[in-house]
């Protein structure tokens, strides 16, 4: 990139005219008095005559000189403000455009953008390049470039950026990352890289930084600084020996050692920060304080559906609130999930289960009074559900069943936000479909069965729910034990009938039911349908706490064994396949319920796993299970149990 500026200034085009002055172009315009002038009346042919072959001589070169004066400059100025207005129009037509980055990379304006910048034109006044590149640096994350480049007049290199995707290579060797941004005031905001791989103790850290020196004077350099040059076997350049090559050794480290050592007790992790050189005020001693506070949690996010929306791969759910759980509890499980990265809630008007009308909407208002005594409601993202077609009429005003009409989703969500205390929900969910459907029959395959005449149509509720998107009640919308037709049905309406998409789905999906791959996932894959999966560990099954005819006092299967949710868990082939796959969790020394929690979140469709305790133990290794890795050896060995146990409980 190359930067250049020839602008003909007002002041320039009057030195213009001096110069045409001073080369006499006029002298021959002479001031004339009246005496003068009647005397050229005078019927002197001679005299006249004379006179007209001057003025003549003169009137002809003078009118060349003009014309060949006005081409040359009209042409000049033309051509500039040609030029100025293309760069102009460019400019808006980039600001203005959908894509900007296509713009950008289409019409290589990126010199334009950056010319306005203050620093970098007294940079370009006073040749002293040695911060550009690192004001390049920053420039690349906002415009989405490979690289920017600066030369000066004689196109030798003076500043440059190059975008080195640090995080995603060291991802490819298994690390899992996280970018900590600290700001502070009167100080620059630093962005801090910390990665791990494994969990076991002892850690082996590797710490480092990027950020490096200014360069000085550039002419006291025998090579380009900003070009890294090989002299004499030694690599010279900035961060050559400070430290950008050790960080590079650092991966080069790792990725030899586990090369040659695939199994290795400990565990590693690399702290970068970009704040050595600089204040060092928002660097490695913040990042340290954070990760001795979150115990060195590293919370994963993902898009929600096509919202703009990042949620927590771990998502609370709570539907025990109410029932084996109390409001204090469920205040210290949000608590401390939030402190863990956790940023995303699920509930239900219907909570607690199983459901009761003495304990229906508990769980709704112990988060309430949580979001008023915590003040944190834009912390969190909320997600809670309308209940489909049902006997519990004690959830409507006029004690009717359930429905999914326009008028009992609009009395629900009103009475959701009441027991909530905010007035808006990230996510609304259909919690069923109002149609008859096999979601909780423990069965695979499809069974035909005719919709009723009075049944709500799909368009009735997907309508309901946009009036509520509208009204700002609702910021998006979701379902929940759907299947690929009802999907796509919502799906079609909200093209056909320009209503709400929806953004999520919430079904079960687990090592013993995964009956969601076998077309769910092609169809929200596809569609960019954000799967919430519910019931990671089959109702506590895959904890291995029930084998060999356990009944743990106070769980769930003691409590609720006859519950209409716990019919798919009670086939025979449900123990076998559990057993193996916790023989499985141990012969890797994982904690079962970790396992099993780290395998949904692993699937390729998965966007949050949907965790449930009811001790404060059970919480924190449900959140620690984002610690655990999943290897190839541990997925062909799951890969067996199900090919021998196809879903047991789908």
């Amino acid at each position: 990139m190359g930067v250049k500026m020839d602008i003909l200034s007002l002041k320039d085009y009057f030195r213009l005219v001096k110069f045409l002055n001073r080369q006499k172009i006029f002298s021959h315009i002479m001031p004339m008095d009246k005496e003068q002038f009647q005397t050229l009346e005078k019927p002197n042919r001679k005299l006249h005559s004379k006179i007209t072959t001057k003025s003549r001589l003169f009137f002809v070169l003078f009118l060349i000189s003009s014309i060949t004066i006005f081409f040359i400059t009209n042409s000049f100025f033309n051509l500039r403000f040609t030029e100025i207005t293309k760069r102009e129009g460019q400019l808006n037509l980039t600001k203005n455009a959908s894509n900007i980055v296509n713009e950008l990379q289409k019409n290589s304006i990126i010199a334009q953008l950056l010319v306005n910048d203050q620093e970098i034109t007294k940079a370009l006044i006073s040749k002293d390049f040695s911060l550009l590149s690192e004001k390049f640096a920053r420039f690349i994350a906002d415009i989405s470039v490979a690289s920017i480049t600066l030369l000066d007049k004689n196109g030798n290199l003076v500043a440059f950026s190059a975008k080195e995707n640090f995080e995603k290579k060291i991802k490819k060797l298994g690390f899992k990352t996280k970018i900590i941004e600290f700001k502070e005031k009167n100080f620059k905001p630093v962005k801090n890289l910390y990665a791990r791989l494994g969990n076991k103790k002892p850690n082996f850290c590797f710490a480092g930084h990027l950020d490096v020196v200014p360069p000085g004077n550039i002419k006291h350099w025998t090579v380009n600084p900003f070009r890294p040059s090989v002299k004499k076997g030694h690599l010279i350049g900035r961060g050559a020996n400070d430290m950008k090559s050790s960080i590079a050794a650092f991966v080069s480290a790792v990725s030899i050692f586990l090369s040659q050592n695939k199994k290795f007790n400990g565990s590693i992790s690399l702290l970068i920060t970009g704040d050595e050189e600089g204040d060092a005020v928002n660097g490695t001693k913040k990042v340290v304080e954070y990760l001795k506070k979150k115990k060195e949690k590293i919370m994963e996010y993902r898009k929600l559906g096509r919202t703009d929306i990042d949620v927590s791969t771990i998502c609370l759910g709570t539907m025990t609130w109410g029932e084996q759980n109390t409001e204090v509890d469920a205040h210290d499980q949000l608590d401390y999930s939030l402190e863990q990265g956790v940023n995303f809630i699920d509930t239900a008007e219907m909570y607690a289960v199983p459901t009761k009308e003495k304990t229906q909407g508990l769980t709704e208002k112990y988060i309430g009074t949580w979001f008023q005594t915590r003040k944190n409601r834009d912390k969190v993202i909320l997600a809670t559900k309308v209940a489909g077609r049902s006997g519990l009429s004690y959830m409507r005003e006029n004690n009717e069943m359930t429905r999914l009409s326009r008028e009992h989703i609009h009395y629900a969500v009103d009475q959701s936000l009441k027991r909530l205390q905010t007035d808006y929900i990230d996510l609304y969910q259909v919690h069923w479909p109002e149609r008859p459907f096999g979601a909780f029959s423990g069965k695979l395959e499809y069974r035909y069965a005719p919709i009723p005449e009075d049944t709500i149509d799909i368009e009735e509720t997907l309508g309901a729910l946009g009036e509520l998107v509208q009204q700002g009640k609702v910021r998006h919308i979701g379902l929940s034990n759907e299947t690929p037709w009802g999907t796509m049905k919502y799906l079609e309406l909200s093209k056909t009938k320009s209503l709400p998409r929806v953004v999520s789905i919430q079904n079960a999906y687990n090592l013993i039911n995964r009956a969601y791959e076998v077309g769910l996932s092609e169809v929200t894959n596809h569609e960019q349908v954000s799967l919430l999966s519910y019931s990671p560990l089959g109702q506590g099954i895959l904890t291995g706490k029930y084998l060999n005819g356990q009944m743990p006092q106070g769980s769930r299967l003691a409590l609720f064994g006859d519950g209409p949710l716990m019919y798919r868990y009670k086939r025979p082939s449900v123990n076998q396949a559990t057993e193996k796959y916790v023989e499985i969790a141990k012969q890797f020394g994982i904690d079962p319920a970790q396992f099993a929690i780290r395998f949904c979140d692993i699937q390729q469709f998965m966007t949050s796993t949907i965790i449930g305790a009811t001790t404060m133990d059970q919480l924190k290794t449900c959140i620690s299970s984002v610690d655990i890795e999943i290897t190839k050896e541990i997925l062909n060995e799951i890969k067996k149990v199900h090919e021998e146990f196809p879903h047991p409980a789908p």
